[in-house]
């Protein structure tokens, strides 16, 4: 998966944690994910925009997608599109820390590419 794993505490120890939180599935199924579910926007289309947005958002102790965040966005579009998908993410695995779930940040690009 295209993805940069950040750890940024909150209300936890200042450590990293042991497990980094995963999509059910892995890279594989993330990948399968987007591709199945997200729609590119009709503006982009038109405009034949393609590019990369970076995403940053909270994957809570129970799996859950919380505090999407656009950091780096294109427009047109597909910000909103980014922001929508994640949002509709199945629960993934949490980060564990002393075997237990923690709060992690997560960055990712997330790519939109008109097919050729």
């Amino acid at each position: 998966m295209p993805g940069q794993d950040l750890y940024k505490p909150q209300d936890e120890k200042e450590l990293a944690p042991e497990n980094l939180p995963s999509f059910p599935g892995g890279d594989y199924g993330f990948s399968e994910y987007l591709s199945s579910e997200m729609e590119y926007p009709y503006q982009a289309r038109v405009n034949h925009i393609s590019g990369r947005v970076l995403v940053r958002f909270t994957i809570e102790k129970d799996g859950s997608i919380n505090e999407v965040k656009i950091m780096e966005g294109i427009g047109y579009g597909c910000d909103r599109e980014a922001v929508r998908v994640l949002k509709a993410s199945p629960k993934w695995n949490p980060g564990l820390l002393d075997g237990k779930p923690v709060r992690v940040y997560y960055t990712m690009p997330i790519t939109f590419q008109l097919s050729k």
